[in-house]
């Protein structure tokens, strides 16, 4: 892979085949569970209350990355920053800029949409290539700062209570 050749554009409904494959490839990189549908991306990247963005990295008609983020309104950030849940660069082309290079696109794609100023990430505390990838870039990693994360049932269980 050449990276002058590869090309970093925005997912339009056509690619999120593309979108879906290498979303699932980070998964199975992270051995993470995959619960979305083309539909659901679809809908979070087209729908009429679309609120997310989505970039893919191509040489030729193959994927080498993607990256998958949506705004977030932050007090620790000053105001709207970007959340990337999602960045994949091929095994084959890592250590090329390729990762880089798509956050890069993202920040600018999230301050044009939605006047971003800032990228917030998270990064598994094992994942120390991934970690040291992030700092080269100047992230600051805060150690204190643990995700929480409450999804079905424990959800509507929480509605309920809260009636």
């Amino acid at each position: 892979m050449s990276d002058s050749k590869v090309r970093i554009q925005t997912v339009g409904p056509a690619d999120v085949p593309d979108l879906m494959a290498a979303l699932q490839a980070l998964a199975r990189n992270l051995d993470d569970p995959f619960k979305v549908t083309p539909e659901d991306v679809s809908k979070a990247l087209f729908g009429p209350d679309s609120f997310t963005m989505a970039l893919l990295a191509r040489q030729g008609g193959k994927v080498f990355g993607a990256v998958f983020a949506a705004p977030l309104f932050t007090t620790l950030g000053g105001g709207a920053v970007l959340y990337v849940s999602d960045l994949w660069v091929d095994a084959s082309v890592r250590k090329q800029s390729l990762g880089r290079r798509l956050l890069a696109a993202a920040a600018a794609e999230g301050a044009s949409r939605w006047q971003t100023s800032g990228i917030r990430l998270t990064v598994y505390s094992d994942n120390a290539p991934a970690r040291a990838f992030y700092a080269k870039l100047g992230f600051v990693v805060n150690e204190k700062d643990l995700t929480a994360f409450l999804s079905g049932t424990r959800v509507a269980a929480l509605q309920a209570r809260a009636q």
